[in-house]
């Protein structure tokens, strides 16, 4: 989790490298700014930009999408809280919560971790299936509408 404390907090074009890949980042604003003039998140692949008001949650896949937000007007204030997964602590799971150099000095080390190694594409696709395609986002929203509903 970061807390950006502003006060007038703006994060320039980036990405999340070191993020995992395909998992979602809650970014939550705060603070007392005008969001119909300023504060807005920019999602560059999507060409979007979004009223973004204080209190407000957003999920966005922060290592692949290039994301930023507007400057705030004077004597306002802006602040953020971003919550992530470090793709570091995926592979130290997936890893047996070992290091790569700990595998490495073992004899099994150069296998396992060609293993590794080739089950990247595997997880590339899990990865990707996750998230759905243009052409299934009405049926995956009924399908979610449905499940809340029977609950």
């Amino acid at each position: 989790m970061a807390f950006n404390l502003g006060p007038k907090t703006v994060c320039c074009l980036h990405r999340d490298f070191k993020n995992v890949a395909h998992g979602l980042c809650p970014v939550t604003s705060a603070g007392s700014y005008d969001p119909r003039r300023g504060g807005h998140m920019v999602l560059w692949e999507f060409r979007l930009i979004i009223e973004f008001p204080p209190r407000t949650t957003i999920l966005i896949p922060s290592a692949t999408i290039g994301h930023c937000n507007t400057p705030i007007q004077d004597g306002e204030t802006r602040f953020s809280m971003t919550q992530y997964c470090a793709g570091g602590l995926m592979r130290w799971v997936k890893y047996g919560y070992r290091s790569v150099a700990s595998i490495e000095t073992t004899q099994e080390g150069p296998e396992l971790l060609k293993l590794f190694d080739e089950e990247k594409s595997k997880r590339r696709e899990h990865g990707l299936s996750l998230f759905s395609k243009y052409t299934e986002l009405n049926s995956d929203s009924m399908m979610l509408r449905k499940k809340r509903h029977t609950k």
